[in-house]
């Protein structure tokens, strides 16, 4: 994020990490139990273990980056490694750890939360990458200023967020969920109004929804067309993306 993207300050006052939920798992594991899991700030001590994970599962399942091969893409691999990193210096995203009684939790979920301001602005000229200035152009561009949050909400900074995971083991266990709701009561901590964010996935959707989140906006992915009218995305499931949001007050 260049140096005008990256003003924003955590409160002093407020702890990091601080845990936001503990919350259990619907199913039983192999052993039986239903997992239980710790919501807090992304740290340093988890950062580079959640960036793997963002980086393996997020970006196959993310329909957009999938399309895009972004996996394929060594430049915009390593552009979005960094775009995460500098995110998280903010101290405004979340992870969620196993909480088993293990020394060390393990990484299996994470929001890549970020305070996003009215001054702050993208470009595709701001990487190198093809599939980073593809996703400027349509994600971080066009989709993300289709909804004026700013205008419907009144407020001039927000709780976005630049990626939502869950590890595969753990999936099904209503975590993504959690982790969503987790947003109002970090939110509300920042001093911020609302989150949005658009969802690709179905899964994503739905825990969106369950979460609380209302719909402002879907945009088919049909829309996003090549020069020469070729779909950019031409996908089967789910035809549309999803633009959410969440009063946190």
């Amino acid at each position: 994020m260049a140096e005008e993207k990256s003003t924003w300050k955590r409160p002093d006052s407020l702890q990091v990490p601080t845990v936001w939920r503990r919350c259990e798992g619907l199913l039983q594991m192999s052993d039986g139990k239903k997992p239980k899991f710790i919501i807090q700030d992304l740290d340093e001590e988890y950062l580079e273990e959640a960036i793997e994970l963002m980086s393996t599962c997020f970006c196959k399942d993310e329909v957009m980056f999938s399309a895009l091969k972004i996996i394929d893409d060594p430049i915009s691999m390593e552009e979005l490694k960094n775009l995460w990193r500098d995110m998280s210096r903010q101290k405004a995203a979340l992870v969620a750890l196993t909480d088993d009684g293990s020394a060390r939790p393990r990484v299996v979920g994470v929001n890549m939360t970020y305070v996003c301001r009215i001054q702050d602005k993208y470009s595709p000229d701001d990487f190198r990458g093809t599939a980073m200035k593809a996703m400027a152009r349509d994600g971080m561009v066009f989709v993300c200023n289709y909804v004026n949050i700013f205008k419907l909400y009144g407020v001039t900074e927000f709780l976005g967020a630049f990626g939502l995971v869950v590890h595969p083991h753990y999936r099904g266990q209503g975590l993504g969920v959690e982790i969503l709701r987790t947003r109002r009561s970090l939110g509300k901590a920042l001093g911020l109004k609302v989150t949005m964010t658009f969802f690709s996935t179905v899964q994503g959707q739905k825990s969106a929804e369950k979460a609380g989140m209302q719909l402002l906006a879907q945009l088919p992915y049909s829309i996003f067309k090549t020069e020469d009218g070729k779909e950019v995305y031409p996908i089967s499931v789910p035809k549309t993306l999803k633009i959410m949001a969440m009063r946190l007050d």
